[in-house]
């Protein structure tokens, strides 16, 4: 692998077979990943997808972030920004914090991936597109910008899911859809809620799984859709 500064640019990674973990030496540090700006480790668009990808397809897995990570990993810098990812994908800051902006995508139907969001603060930045042929895994979330545009998730594989374990908002109105090729799952104990603002909440699945039980939603005058096809 090569860069400059605080940035990787260039390489070729292929290990089919194994996983990549990277995270800041420094566990309080940024990592930033697609679009620039915001960093204290770069992890660019052109290390992910396109003619030049240093992550080869077929990895099984890539962490960005770790169990002690404590600083922010953000994905794209800009709602106009675009990140394309084509292997199984995790971010994780256990005691730390996540930022999704912009479009964020895997490969589509020939190069599906998976997209696990796992930090003590989840935070999608409206207006917000995730969509992957892969499932979609989230720990409970916090979203920002609602006046500013909605924030749509969807997964389009016939068996993949998008789990949820809560959402709500923050200083604003939203409207989120989840769209889920197969089912949307709800986690236990999960709360759904307004709270001071007003949360328009669409859920639609092949099914949508609550039997984990103990499921709060309070949308504050809001809306609710709940559509399942069986």
């Amino acid at each position: 692998l090569a860069g400059t500064g605080n940035s990787i640019t260039s390489g070729t990674v292929a290990n089919p077979s194994g996983a990549i973990i990277i995270d800041s030496y420094t566990p309080s540090l940024s990592v930033g990943v697609g679009g620039a700006g915001f960093n204290s480790l770069q992890l660019p668009q052109g290390l992910w997808f396109g003619t030049n990808v240093v992550f080869q397809p077929g990895i099984n897995s890539i962490t960005v972030g770790s169990t002690a990570h404590t600083g922010t990993i953000r994905v794209n810098n800009a709602s106009t920004d675009v990140f394309t990812f084509a292997d199984n994908l995790t971010l994780l800051a256990t005691p730390g914090r996540v930022d999704l902006l912009g479009a964020i995508a895997d490969g589509g139907a020939t190069m599906p991936a998976s997209l696990v969001v796992s930090a003590l603060n989840t935070y999608p930045y409206g207006p917000l597109t995730v969509t992957t042929f892969g499932s979609q895994t989230y720990s409970s979330m916090s979203l920002i910008n609602g006046s500013s545009g909605s924030f749509n998730f969807t997964t389009t594989g016939p068996n993949s899911d998008i789990k949820l374990a809560g959402l709500s908002l923050n200083n604003v109105a939203g409207t989120a859809t989840f769209n889920a090729g197969r089912n949307i799952v709800l986690a236990a104990k999960s709360n759904y809620l307004g709270g001071s603002y007003i949360l328009n909440l669409t859920l639609q699945g092949q099914a949508i799984d609550m039997s984990a039980g103990l499921i709060k939603i309070d949308p504050n005058t809001g809306t609710i859709n709940l559509v399942a096809d069986k």
